[in-house]
Order: structure tokens, then C-alpha cells, then sequence
């Protein structure tokens, strides 16, 4: 969505791994004709009510902003042999940025280091913005 921050999480592959582990439902949405779209959702137990913002694109709507996630400066490069970290099995090149993109959803970082706690995160929000730390 914006240079210098990745949007590889936003793929299906992400969304399949995120509802495996906290199911998105009880989906209602307003009129999606309009700009700003007003939505109710769950995200396992968690129950959201929020507006997201939308653009046309010839005859679709694509979301204007999207979650982001802010990974720590120590979990890629600096020292580390390592220039990518997976999330919800998504390979995600944190040495050209530690900024990330995601919907909504549940989140893990497979990690094999144990350098960051193994729980997932939830992101509950289009506006949501999380920074990971290093235990």
C-alpha cells in the first residue's frame, strides 16, 4: 500500500493461517457503495466495530489503509544471519523494512530462535498499529 513498508502479509495464504488460529465471522457491513465503509466483525471471541476507508479502482473498492506491524530493529540483520522472518507462513524481508502490512486478524511469528514470544497477536483494527518486541 505504501513504499517502504512490505504487503506481502496481505495475501489469502495470511488470512488462511490468521482464521486458523481466531476465526473472522459475524461479518455485517453497511453500504459499500460509500467511501467510508462501517463493518461489525468477530475475531475469535473479540466482537469489532469499526469503519474502514475505501477507494474505487474501475469498478471495485480497495481498502485506503490498512493495519501495520512494526518488527523489532534486533530480529533481522545487525548481526542476525538472517534477512527474513515468517509470519503466519509468509516469508517477510524485515532487513529493507520493519514496517508491515496487514488486515485485520491473528498473527504468529514462527521463529526459531525464540527471540520473540511464540503467542500470536490479534489486530483488531484497519487502523491498528502494533509494535512487536524481543523477549
Amino acid at each position: 500500500m505504501s513504499s517502504g513498508i512490505d504487503d506481502s502479509l496481505l495475501s489469502d495464504q495470511a488470512l488462511r493461517a490468521s482464521n486458523a488460529m481466531a476465526q473472522i465471522g459475524n461479518i455485517h457491513v453497511n453500504d459499500t457503495s460509500s467511501y467510508v465503509v462501517t463493518a461489525t466483525y468477530s475475531i475469535g471471541i473479540r466482537y469489532i466495530s469499526t469503519q474502514f476507508l475505501v477507494y474505487a479502482n474501475g469498478s471495485n473498492y480497495r481498502l485506503k489503509t490498512t493495519a501495520l506491524v512494526i518488527l523489532p530493529t534486533g530480529l533481522c540483520g545487525f548481526g542476525t544471519a538472517r534477512s527474513t522472518v515468517v509470519i503466519n507462513g509468509v516469508s517477510v524481508d524485515c532487513e529493507t523494512s520493519h514496517l508491515v502490512n496487514v488486515f485485520p486478524g491473528t498473527y504468529r511469528i514462527q521463529d526459531p530462535t525464540g527471540s520473540v514470544a511464540p503467542n500470536p497477536f490479534t489486530v483488531g483494527y484497519p487502523n491498528d498499529s502494533v509494535t512487536l518486541t524481543m523477549r
